[in-house]
């Protein structure tokens, strides 16, 4: 793999995570889905070729990292309003579990 075939692996992965980033803030998990699987991928390819070993893109790396570590904090808020919403239909559920035995 050239240069410019790296270059052009990290461009899309980096737009992937900007991607992923931007459907999580609009609540589009099968859209950020495919982007994920898209970039492992590439991350496969990078794996293969020894890419982050090259000196040249660690200031890339450093901003991909960057990246990832902005969607972990994304994906970790997400899950925690996704684990109250399932409290709360719990509760309703509970609630109208009640109702109806008492009606």
């Amino acid at each position: 793999m050239n240069k410019n075939e790296q270059i052009d692996l990290l461009d899309d992965l980096q737009r992937l995570l900007e991607e992923q980033i931007q459907n999580l803030h609009k609540s589009d998990y099968r859209n950020a889905e495919a982007s994920i699987k898209q970039a492992g991928d590439i991350i496969n390819k990078f794996l293969d070729a020894k890419i982050p070993g090259q000196p040249e893109f660690k200031q890339r790396f450093q901003r991909l990292i960057k990246l990832y570590k902005n969607l972990i904090l994304m994906v970790s808020a997400q899950k925690s309003d996704i684990e109250n919403q399932m409290h709360k239909v719990s509760d309703a559920i509970k609630t109208l579990n009640v109702y109806s035995k008492n009606s």
